[in-house]
């Protein structure tokens, strides 16, 4: 027995070590793939808030317009040019 192991002990552990590296690296594999979803993910994130962006910074410059400001001062105040003749609908 002790022959035995003596001459084939390397190979045993050899295959031991090759074993356990082909395991170590499928499940290397699947962390890297999980972490590539991840980043993808973050990257889908990423791109929502710059379109956000984008839209909040549009809308920003256009309240800062004048003609924003007049139509909002009209609707929500109900304040109108001096001279300037208004007419309400009573039908609704």
């Amino acid at each position: 027995m002790k022959d035995f192991f003596k001459r084939n002990g390397l190979k045993i552990i050899l295959v031991f070590v090759i074993i356990y590296a082909i395991v170590q690296f499928f499940e290397q594999q699947e962390k890297i793939d999980n972490y590539k979803n991840e980043i993808d993910s973050y990257n889908d994130q990423i791109d929502e808030a710059q379109k956000e962006q984008n839209e909040l910074l549009d809308e920003q410059s256009e309240i800062n317009s004048i003609d924003y400001i007049e139509s909002m001062a009209r609707e929500k105040l109900h304040m109108y040019r001096p001279n300037e003749k208004v007419f309400i609908d009573t039908d609704k």
